[in-house]
């Protein structure tokens, strides 16, 4: 019931990039364990606690306590497969930035994002996120591979706050478009100004910080991130975070 659940909802917000499952099925293989699920055929990575493959619609996953935590995963997941499915077409991939800020958004329903441990984060640490230019031109595999925990959690913070600002401050029409102009080959900025209206992305930035409070604005002192090797080790290319 909790997949065909989080299948409707999926459904729902990612239908325009993926309409293809509302008659296709996706095939989701649980193994009993981490070790029976990093010895399977896929060969995932032993670190990860899922892994998608758009091409073949198929996710693999191992059982998870409590169960509430292998649905997130459930989710973010089949988020990657669909999201990825729609850039697949154009033989492109999706910007890191945006692919797992909207699988992290999508771990939970959007009446329950102010419970989620992401959107207390992204509170939290609002005031360490560095400027977007320079955020959105990371690739978390490549450029913070060998980084401390707190910079990987923090940029994985940092996009879900971006993707829910786009996605759930404003219309599901205007995120369509901006991820088709993205798509098309628009840069970020032009996307914006022909999805959401903004001017360059210094307004964009500018209506994002506000969003998250005055404290925002100014890089604040860093702390470290409560992290936790079991919340994060799901994170895609990266091994769980200690």
């Amino acid at each position: 019931m909790g997949l065909e659940r989080i299948h409707g909802r999926l459904r729902m917000d990612l239908a325009a990039f993926s309409p293809w499952m509302a008659n296709e099925k996706i095939k989701l293989l649980l193994y009993r364990d981490r070790d029976s699920y990093a010895k399977g055929e896929l060969s995932p990575p032993p670190w990860s606690n899922g892994i998608a493959f758009y091409e073949q619609k198929l996710l693999a996953l191992y059982e998870q306590k409590p169960p509430q935590r292998l649905l997130q995963i459930t989710a973010h997941e089949t988020t990657h497969l669909l999201f990825e499915s729609y850039w697949g077409e154009a033989h492109k991939r999706p910007p890191s930035w945006l692919n797992e800020g909207l699988a992290m958004n999508e771990e939970t329903d959007s009446g329950a994002a102010r419970d989620s441990d992401w959107y207390r984060m992204m509170l939290d640490y609002s005031g360490q996120f560095p400027p977007l230019e320079r955020f959105m031109k990371v690739t978390p595999t490549q450029d913070l591979a060998d980084s401390p925990s707190d910079d990987v959690a923090l940029w994985y913070c940092q996009a879900y706050s971006v993707v829910y600002f786009l996605a759930r401050k404003h219309g599901r029409l205007q995120f369509q478009t901006f991820v088709a102009h993205l798509r098309e080959g628009d840069d970020v900025a032009k996307a914006l100004w022909e999805s959401y209206g903004y001017l360059d992305l210094g307004k964009f930035e500018a209506d994002w910080r506000q969003f998250l409070g005055p404290g925002s604005a100014k890089k604040g002192k860093k702390k470290g991130l409560v992290t936790g090797g079991e919340r994060f080790g799901h994170i895609d290319g990266l091994p769980p975070l200690r």
